[in-house]
């Protein structure tokens, strides 16, 4: 006869024990393994930009290009007037400084380092958004305020400095017929944590794409391209921070080759583009704000990681 003490069953439950504690832990790792891989999946980056043939190089090569060297920052525009004599704090040195940084140019680090120290940063009530920066609730048109002039002899041009700033006087009541700046207010939802205001203002900014470009209040015949670059940031952002997107994949990936063909030989992006025969095609110049804020859609992991 066998007799089973006390301490006998003690030492069974504790074994016992022992083995549903073994069981948890490994079916919580399991599902941390899971779950960690579903969330790699969703959260991983797109395919490089040379999958679309637009070159990360030559876009940086376009921008440090663009130096005013005895500014510090980059100039507007190569052949437009009047922005080929202009240098924009912001939006365009803003912007280009966070583009060159994620393009790995050290000059993004020295213009983001100016801006801070003598320029607010280069924010301006509306683009700072695009890094996370809370924005005002309203809109606001944008007006140029002058900051000075400084002759470069490298373009041998005197140079205009201005600092594009929201008119207080003048609130923007239709901003939500604006693709832009729908976008721009969409990603502050998103960044907020308010997800489902997110995506009813993307919703509202897809209505408005053609099947060729964002037809908004500002189309006057021709199609803004670095509007279609926010909307490819915007959903870069959906992916990262919601774990999901309110857009079709495949057009997504119409956005990216679109986006791909306006990079000229230079390496800069076309501001505008008309449609003839299913085709884009260029029209006006590559300048330092579209070409950044393409740059910045095509390497937006990068920036959200």
């Amino acid at each position: 006869m066998t007799i089973i003490t006390f301490m006998d069953i003690r030492k069974a439950e504790t074994a016992s024990e022992g083995r549903r504690r073994r069981r948890k832990f490994i079916l919580l790792l399991l599902t941390a393994v899971a779950v960690a891989a579903a969330a790699t999946l969703l959260h991983q980056p797109s395919q490089p930009a040379e999958a679309y043939g637009f070159s990360a190089e030559r876009a940086r090569a376009f921008l440090e290009s663009q130096l005013v060297p005895e500014a510090g920052l980059l100039r507007a525009a190569v052949h437009a007037e009047p922005d080929k004599h202009r240098i924009y704090i912001a939006s365009d040195n803003l912007l280009a400084s966070r583009a060159l940084m994620a393009l790995d140019s050290l000059l993004g680090r020295k213009i983001q380092d100016k801006l801070a120290a003598e320029h607010g940063h280069g924010f301006n009530s509306r683009h700072e958004v695009l890094f996370g920066v809370d924005i005002p609730d309203q809109f606001y048109a944008q007006t140029n305020v002058r900051v000075g002039e400084i002759y470069s002899a490298k373009f041998n041009i005197t140079f205009e400095i201005l600092y594009e700033k929201p008119d207080l006087a003048r609130v923007m009541h239709d901003w939500v017929e604006y693709a832009d700046l729908l976008a721009y207010r969409a990603l502050e939802h998103l960044f907020q944590g308010r997800v489902e205001e997110a995506r009813r203002l993307f919703s509202r900014l897809l209505a408005k794409w053609d099947g060729n470009g964002f037809r908004d209040k500002a189309y006057e015949g021709r199609y803004e391209t670095y509007k279609v670059a926010l909307a490819l940031y915007l959903f870069e952002a959906f992916r990262k921070a919601a774990g999901d997107h309110p857009a079709d994949e495949e057009l997504v990936k119409a956005w990216r080759n679109l986006l791909a063909q306006m990079q000229r030989e230079d390496g800069g992006v076309a501001t505008h583009y008309v449609v003839e025969d299913g085709k884009p095609k260029h029209v006006g110049d590559a300048n330092t704000e579209t070409t950044s804020i393409t740059a910045l859609a095509f390497t937006a992991h990068k920036i959200f990681t």
